[in-house]
């Protein structure tokens, strides 16, 4: 949720202004070169070994597709739409709120589908950086004491949850007919 709020703010704000796209943009991209799981100690440090350094790691891992989709979705509106919204002296915002953001859904709901699925992955990494329970954390100890048959249980586990979560994504973007 904190990652979908995050992402579809950064998309909007890449959108109001060509400056703030050209700042943000190459951050963004620079964001994606640096490994989570070296962050992940340091988040830690940070943080503390509660919650909060988990949130970060699945919302670092989730808010770039999302916002990069929701931008691209904004981008690719349809120039005779907001050509129309000129001429009936309609404010940028009217713009977004009438006509971007609702063309804008097919395009953020492909974003949210692969963060869904980033998300699990994002939070066994936290796990495996600083947790004491957790799929990531069975993960680590079977894999230690050589039970291949556990690494691949909680592997499939892993694909069963990713899947329940992007099923949830779809079932809420089929309430949003385009």
């Amino acid at each position: 949720m904190v990652a979908t709020v995050f992402g579809f703010v950064i998309a909007i704000l890449l959108d109001t202004s060509p400056k703030i796209n050209k700042t943000i943009y190459p951050l963004l991209i620079i964001s994606q070169t640096i490994p989570i799981i070296a962050l992940a100690p340091l988040l830690l440090l940070w943080f503390g070994f509660g919650i909060l350094p988990k949130i970060i790691i699945v919302v670092l891992y989730c808010f770039f597709p999302i916002t990069i989709a929701g931008a691209d979705g904004l981008l690719q509106t349809k120039k005779q739409y907001m050509k129309l919204l000129v001429s009936m002296n309609a404010t940028y915002w009217q713009g977004l709120f009438l006509v971007r953001l609702p063309s804008s859904l097919p395009s953020f709901f492909s974003g949210l589908k692969i963060a869904a699925t980033y998300s699990v992955a994002g939070a066994i990494v936290g796990e495996f950086v600083g947790a004491y329970q957790g799929i990531g954390v069975y993960m680590q100890q079977a894999a230690n004491s050589y039970s291949i048959s556990l690494v691949f249980a909680s592997i499939f586990l892993t694909i069963i949850l990713s899947f329940i979560i992007l099923k949830i994504v779809i079932i809420i973007e089929g309430f949003y007919k385009y």
